[in-house]
């Protein structure tokens, strides 16, 4: 730049720094203030640099710190960036690695538009990311947004987790607060979160044992399975709830159907509520089973009311159904006298 004129000067650093050729209005004003020493080349270059215009062009150079609020951002392919800002809108590449925050869980939210990179979340921050095949890592205290295919986040505690859309999302957490939206899915891992369905969602739960940290599901008109080894409870009507082994599950709510799988343990509270058992259920027990609830048995199991009688005894205060003597069910506190055909049925 040395040997350059003011003017030609002014000219190559917008063609640099922001990819185009400075307006008339742009070159007369840092021409006129060279010329007349009012500032020097050096302050020129700061000014561009710190331009909105050089914000929103950002390349792809590694380990760049940027703080900008409200600005369009691009960076190219395996770029490494740290942002700290709110209200910006970024736009990364495959590759990327991004770390964003300084806005504040509540503040003002960064978009980011990303498919195939990494997307930090600072703690107390907030972003929405919108693509697929992310890795998304959020510390505390943070509010984060999801929408797309096959991201997978994972969260410290005390955040707020949307799962917007999309399908194959996978988020890995404990002591969170998750919100998914109407008709979409999401893999939960992990224990202690509090997860809010909207009709249609579905919530795949894994990760914290059935002794462990329970997560509580509060959904309706909703699709809920436990992986084995988990413990859930959900609240919610109308809901179709699938057991894997040795599960725990606390129901709360009227009209659900809850599929066991073997060796679970099921709470209810609630009624018209329908327990299913396929063939090698193992050693189930139902408390909370009522007058107005179900259980819905293979033929290849019961073929009728009158089999299933035949293998029910009493046993202190419960109830024990047992097709064989590794596949049995025990209705606790529930008298065998009480039970009435209407409450079996056989497909």
């Amino acid at each position: 730049y040395g040997a350059l004129s003011n003017a030609d000067f002014v000219t190559r650093l917008f063609l640099n720094a922001v990819g185009r050729n400075p307006t008339a209005q742009e070159s007369s004003t840092w021409v006129a203030m060279l010329d007349n020493n009012t500032v020097t080349r050096a302050d020129v270059l700061y000014a561009i640099a710190e331009s909105p215009d050089h914000l929103s062009s950002v390349g792809a150079e590694a380990g760049q710190a940027v703080t900008a609020s409200y600005q369009t951002l691009y960076f190219g392919a395996n770029a490494t960036a740290n942002i700290t800002g709110g209200g910006n809108t970024i736009y990364g590449s495959g590759g990327d690695i991004l770390t964003i925050g300084g806005n504040g869980a509540t503040g003002v939210d960064n978009f980011v538009d990303l498919s195939n990179g990494a997307a930090n979340l600072s703690d107390d921050s907030h972003m929405d990311v919108f693509g697929s095949g992310n890795a998304i890592h959020v510390g505390k205290y943070s509010n984060v947004g999801i929408d797309g295919d096959n991201n997978s986040l994972t969260a410290g505690s005390g955040n707020g987790i949307w799962v917007n859309g999309g399908v194959g999302n996978v988020v890995n957490a404990s002591g969170d607060t998750i919100f998914v939206a109407a008709n979409v899915g999401v893999g939960v891992i992990g224990g202690g979160d509090a997860i809010y369905g909207q009709s249609g969602s579905r919530i795949d739960l894994a990760g914290n044992g059935p002794d462990g940290s329970s997560n509580t599901v509060n959904v309706s008109n909703g699709f809920v399975n436990l992986a084995d080894h988990t413990r859930a409870d959900v609240h919610g009507t109308s809901d179709t709830i699938g057991l894997g082994n040795n599960d725990v599950l606390s129901v709360a709510g009227d009209g659900n159907r809850i599929t066991f799988g073997a060796e679970d343990r099921v709470g209810a509270t609630g009624n018209s509520n329908t327990f299913v058992f396929h063939s090698n259920f193992g050693h189930d027990a139902i408390d909370g089973f009522n007058s107005t609830d179900s259980l819905q048995f293979d033929q290849s199991v019961f073929a009728d009311w009158a089999h299933l009688l035949g293998a029910a005894h009493q046993s202190g205060a419960d109830t024990i159904i047992a097709a064989d003597a590794t596949n049995t069910i025990t209705l606790q506190n529930v008298a065998l006298s009480s039970l009435n055909q209407n409450q079996f049925h056989f497909s």
